[in-house]
C-alpha cells in the first residue's frame, strides 16, 4: 500500500533585509557558500563586534543559509543569537527585530511549531503595526505568512483577515509607485516642453523682470 506523502507546510517569506547575500560564484550552492559566509561573519565579529550592522547582517545571512540547507535547528540557533542581540543594541521595538522574528517563525512553521509560529509572527507584527504602520511592506510580508499558517491550521477566517491585511498593504504599496511613476513622467514631460518652448538662456516668467 502506497501512503501518500505529508504535504510540507507553505513556509512564507523572508523579508528583503534577511535574504541571502553572497557572493555570485556560489549563489544557488548552499553548501559552497557557507564557508564563505562563515569566514565573513567570524571576520566582522572580529573586527567589528557582534553588535555592528554589518555583523548582525552576516548572522543573518547565516541563518538564511542554514535553513535553505535544511538544517533548521541550526538556523534557529543563529536567529534567536541575532534576536538577543538586536535586543541588546536596538531595543525591544525595533523593525530589525521584527525581521529576524519573521524569519524565526518561518523556521518554527518549517518545523511544524504552528502555534509557536503564530506567536513569533504576533510578536513581528506588533513591532512592525506599531513603527512602520499598517500598509508597511514589512507588516504586509508577516500577515502574508501569519495567513499561510492558519491555512495550515485550519483556520480560515483567521487565514482571510491575515491575507485581507497583506493585500491591503500590497495595494497601498502599489498605489504609491504608481503615483512617484506618475509623478516622475508629469515631470520629465513639463521639463521637456519647457526646454522645447523657451530659451535656455531667458528666464521664464509672465511679467518681465522690473527695471
Amino acid at each position: 500500500m502506497v501512503h501518500a506523502q505529508k504535504k510540507k507546510p507553505a513556509a512564507g517569506r523572508r523579508p528583503p533585509q534577511t535574504l541571502l547575500r553572497v557572493p555570485r560564484a556560489v549563489r544557488g550552492r548552499p553548501e559552497d557558500a557557507e564557508p564563505v559566509s562563515r569566514e565573513a561573519l567570524d571576520a566582522r565579529r572580529a573586527t567589528l563586534g557582534d553588535r555592528h550592522p554589518q555583523t548582525l547582517a552576516s548572522i543573518n545571512n547565516m541563518a538564511g543559509l542554514l535553513q535553505d540547507q535544511g538544517r533548521l535547528d541550526e538556523a534557529m540557533q543563529m536567529y534567536v543569537k541575532a534576536e538577543q542581540i538586536y535586543r541588546k543594541a536596538l531595543g525591544d521595538d525595533h523593525p530589525d527585530l521584527a525581521n529576524t522574528l519573521n524569519s524565526m517563525a518561518i523556521v518554527q512553521t518549517q518545523q511544524g511549531l504552528l502555534a509557536e509560529a503564530l506567536q513569533t509572527y504576533g510578536k513581528a507584527l506588533q513591532i512592525q503595526v506599531g513603527t512602520l504602520g499598517e500598509t508597511h511592506p514589512d507588516t504586509g510580508t508577516t500577515y502574508y505568512n501569519m495567513h499561510l499558517v492558519h491555512v495550515e491550521l485550519d483556520d480560515m477566517q483567521a487565514a482571510l483577515d491575515c491575507i485581507t491585511k497583506a493585500h491591503a498593504a500590497y495595494e497601498v504599496q502599489v498605489a504609491v509607485a504608481i503615483g512617484r511613476d506618475k509623478f516622475d513622467r508629469q515631470h520629465m514631460q513639463t521639463d521637456s516642453e519647457t526646454e522645447t518652448e523657451h530659451d535656455p538662456g531667458v528666464a521664464i516668467y509672465d511679467e518681465p523682470f522690473p527695471v
